[in-house]
């Protein structure tokens, strides 16, 4: 009896020193512009599928590094460390059934990301339930625009339960109204569509702020305005030291409600500035 615990012990703290969960099986190569990283974490989640939110997707993160439990379940965080060189990986969205999957890399070397989608039944998983996901993606190498890349990796991963978000309650809708991030949020919509440069410049980090002086700016902003909804309104916000998630509301110009996930994150001042926002989010 004593060996046998003694085993588990020892089992339990090999888990601990590898940093990784004996549930989970990553292996393969991801290779950009000639540089190739061995891929050895993943994180799987049912997500809320982008084209009917009616559906689920399977989505699996895989990285050449420990994915911070912060930014597992957090796209902006995920590709920010993504953009400041801590984590090069994927991002794989199945739908149900597995046969259609959107590819999205992830890595410092690339500007922004470059997403893919594939079709048919040579992309399907060989297990695809709503607990598990076993498969392989591939992506021979090519040139997408000016960035050379290629994908080979296998999964067997655990797939963690949808997160169901809680309707914001009467009460966390009125401590939001007296949250500064939600103030500094309201704040920079109203100077988006006012054109208000100075409002804006408020709102973006001080290493960033030349991109508003080039001579693209006023048909950049112009797009912006397009593409941001008017009449928003705070229904939750969490604030902690570093950043700030709300949750928001907007009427589109076609009368339906949408929501968004608002972040921010807070500077060495304790201003807060914008950091991503996701519409279309529960």
């Amino acid at each position: 009896m004593l060996g046998s615990f003694m085993l588990g012990v020892l089992t339990a703290a090999m888990v601990i020193a590898n940093g990784r969960d004996t549930a989970n099986d990553v292996s393969g190569t991801l290779t950009i512009q000639g540089q190739t990283f061995k891929l050895t974490h993943a994180h799987a989640r049912l997500v809320v599928d982008d084209f009917d939110k009616s559906l689920t997707t399977t989505m699996i993160i895989v990285t050449d590094r420990p994915i911070p439990e912060a930014a597992r379940d957090d796209q902006m965080a995920l590709f920010r460390l993504a953009s400041e060189g801590k984590i090069t990986g994927v991002k794989l969205e199945y739908r149900e059934g597995g046969s259609n999957v959107s590819i999205v890399l992830m890595s410092s070397l690339l500007e922004g990301s470059v997403s893919l989608a594939r079709s048919g039944t040579n992309v399907q998983p060989e297990v695809l339930t709503p607990t598990r996901v076993e498969g392989r993606a591939e992506i021979e190498e090519r040139t997408i625009g000016s960035v050379t890349i290629a994908l080979d990796v296998r999964f067997a991963v655990d797939v963690a339960p949808r997160i169901v978000v809680a309707e914001p309650t009467d009460a966390e809708i009125a401590a939001a109204q007296t949250s500064s991030a939600a103030k500094m949020y309201l704040a920079l919509n109203k100077a988006i569509h006012a054109g208000d440069k100075a409002g804006l410049l408020a709102a973006v980090e001080p290493d960033k702020r030349a991109m508003m002086d080039t001579p693209d700016f006023p048909e950049m902003l112009k797009a912006v305005q397009s593409m941001t909804p008017k009449n928003v309104k705070v229904l939750r916000a969490v604030e902690t030291a570093e950043q700030a998630i709300l949750t928001v509301s907007a009427v589109q110009s076609d009368g339906k409600v949408e929501r968004g996930k608002i972040t921010l994150t807070r500077g060495p001042n304790g201003q807060w500035y914008m950091a991503g926002e996701d519409w279309g989010t529960p």
